[in-house]
């Protein structure tokens, strides 16, 4: 006997514990039939009553979708939401260099507002010069943690962003009169800007310096929006250190869109200091995890 008091005692708690029965599917849905029905008896007796205030207060709750200050009486749009992250990444080459970059780009208040932005960059190559008459091959490796402030104003937009630059160099045969051989750490700065002066024209300029071995890239282009899907011109790109320079001059295509990824292409012709000259291209990638289906009016200029 005392086992079986033991056993009721457990099942007893055990439905305490549980809540007790739950309704079935069919018993729910009499419930919401029977709400419906009450709320169609409000219905009709504001209908009798139109003056009572009360009975008017209950009609524009229930306009507004629901209880009051419910928030699942909204529906969000998901496109509507601002994004805030997105990854990059690219190549380009000629025929004495070859370099891949990769980084991520966050955005405080969203891509289309102003404030706070953070932008982490790899990038690693090599490239051929010659210090006197040897050919030297450099093998670079970099990553930077660049935070910084966003502006918009009518058709323009103004990144600036600075901080933390490591890079490692390396040289086959190695060459002792360069400075930058081994690991460095120093500061990087620099800017974006996209500006719209008409509807379907853009001029564009993007720059990076850093204190390590007067190391800078910069990138000027302008063109025109197609088939309002593309932007079509020109481009000049300039890098280089305090041994190195190069020029290049070519054509890009920007913001090609498929789903949530966005690319640009450039090619043209490239000239260094030591005479040489040559082809080049590259190809730059966007992924929006958050925004594929919503399209901002200007890509984000790297």
């Amino acid at each position: 006997m005392r086992g079986v008091g033991v056993c009721v005692a457990a099942a007893v708690a055990a439905v305490l514990a549980i809540g007790g029965p739950r309704s079935s599917i069919a018993g729910i849905e009499k419930e919401a039939a029977i709400a419906q029905d009450s709320d169609n008896d409000d219905d009709e007796e504001c209908e009798e009553n139109s003056a009572d205030e009360e009975c008017a207060e209950t009609s524009g709750q229930q306009n507004d979708g629901g209880r009051k200050g419910d928030p699942g009486g909204s529906n969000l749009d998901p496109d509507l939401i601002p994004e805030h992250v997105l990854f990059f990444s690219g190549t380009d080459i000629w025929r004495n260099g070859a370099f891949s970059h990769t980084g991520m780009f966050w955005a405080y208040r969203g891509f289309d507002g102003d404030g706070p932005v953070l932008k982490l960059l790899l990038n690693s190559g090599l490239y051929r010069y010659y210090s006197g008459r040897k050919e030297i091959v450099g093998f670079q490796a970099m990553g930077a943690a660049l935070p910084g402030w966003r502006w918009h104003g009518r058709g323009l937009e103004v990144t600036v962003f600075a901080g933390l630059d490591l890079q490692d160099h390396r040289f086959l045969p190695n060459d002792p009169g360069n400075r930058l051989r081994g690991t460095h750490v120093g500061a990087r700065g620099g800017f974006d800007i996209w500006y719209e002066p008409v509807r379907d024209g853009m001029i564009t300029v993007s720059a990076s310096l850093s204190t390590i071995g007067k190391s800078y890239w910069m990138r000027a282009a302008t063109g025109g929006r197609f088939f309002d899907m593309i932007w079509l011109g020109p481009e000049f790109i300039a890098s280089g250190d305090d041994r190195y320079t190069e020029m290049r001059l070519g054509g890009h295509i920007t913001s090609v869109r498929f789903s949530s990824y966005e690319f640009s292409l450039g090619a043209g012709w490239a000239k260094d200091n030591d005479g040489r000259s040559g082809a080049y291209g590259r190809l730059g990638v966007l992924y929006r995890p958050y925004g594929g289906a919503s399209y901002p009016e200007r890509p984000v200029p790297f």
